[in-house]
């Protein structure tokens, strides 16, 4: 499991409290939130030409789910670097962007199990 830290002046009271669940204080101005981490998804050269980017990503949130099963947890988190195609891949699979740093250029994204 990994800890978000969500900044709720960044973040709709909706979506806060599909993150953070029944704990969610709207006078709080951030919050840790457990979640799962996908990190970054690349493939080896040896199998570059076999295994597509959207199989990469079916066996990894497979994985994801089989873990939700036994201990549960509310969504995945991915960070991703500010370029359109990216964005677009894991929009396609359901993460959608929540918070944008500035500092490194990284949209976080997520995508609710």
């Amino acid at each position: 499991m990994h800890i978000m830290a969500v900044s709720s002046d960044k973040i709709s009271k909706n979506t806060m409290r599909r993150l953070v669940g029944m704990y969610f204080d709207p006078k709080s101005k951030e919050v840790q939130v457990p979640c799962y981490l996908l990190g970054q998804l690349g493939k080896n050269d040896e199998v570059a030409g076999s295994l597509s980017g959207d199989e990469l990503m079916q066996i990894a949130m497979q994985a994801i789910q089989d873990s939700h099963r036994v201990i549960g947890g509310r969504f995945v988190k991915v960070d991703c670097a500010d370029r359109e195609g990216l964005l677009r891949f894991y929009g396609s699979h359901g993460f959608r962007a929540i918070q944008h740093h500035q500092a490194d250029e990284m949209t976080e994204l997520v995508c609710f199990l």
